[in-house]
């Protein structure tokens, strides 16, 4: 599904907006920021963090070949978010995709780096990325660097929430993973 132009629905109208906003831009701003107003701190160490701005201060230009996408992205999207059930024929088929209160319009590399962020067996993910690409999504030849630099930007939020949130540990070891990578 395509819109207008990328950005942040805000209300039941699925516009994006504001004008003038690029989701896939200022990653090490961004990062920066949740390094400095979340937790990170205490559970990164200042070498671990370090590295991080590193990783996205370098990913940063290379997203730029993503700027103006404007597809929907569900922004949450992992196994726990779908349905799935055998059809006719026997085989699994995804019947529903829950919880989009985090969906917008940019990138759908996005959905590709949240699904892929935890460890999986290669099946998996060879499942994953031959459904993507029979559903028609496009795959450049560096997805996988983009895509887990797009990630980033949910994982860097992660780290602003408090340290008890069901999520930050996994941020945190996903972090580790990509900088010790």
């Amino acid at each position: 599904m395509s819109f207008a132009a990328p950005g942040f629905f805000s209300g039941g109208a699925l516009e994006p907006g504001p004008a003038g906003i690029e989701p896939t831009e200022g990653l090490d701003t961004f990062v920066r920021r949740c390094l400095a107003e979340g937790n990170g701190a205490g559970h990164l160490s200042d070498a671990e963090q370090r590295e991080l701005l590193r990783f996205a201060e370098a990913s940063t230009p290379g997203l730029e070949v993503l700027r103006g996408s404007r597809r929907l992205v569900h922004a949450d999207f992992n196994p726990k978010n779908l349905l799935v059930g055998r059809d006719d024929d026997g085989h699994w088929r995804v019947t529903a995709v829950l919880d989009w209160e985090f969906a917008f319009s940019s990138a759908p590399l996005f959905d590709v780096g949240n699904m892929l962020r935890d460890p999986r067996p290669a099946a998996f993910e060879a499942g994953f990325v031959d459904g993507f690409r029979d559903g028609g999504g496009h795959l450049p030849a560096d997805w996988r660097r983009l895509s887990r630099a797009l990630d980033l930007y949910s994982l860097a939020d992660l780290l602003t929430r408090p340290v008890d949130h069901r999520y930050f540990r996994r941020a945190v070891e996903r972090i580790r993973d990509l900088v010790a990578a």
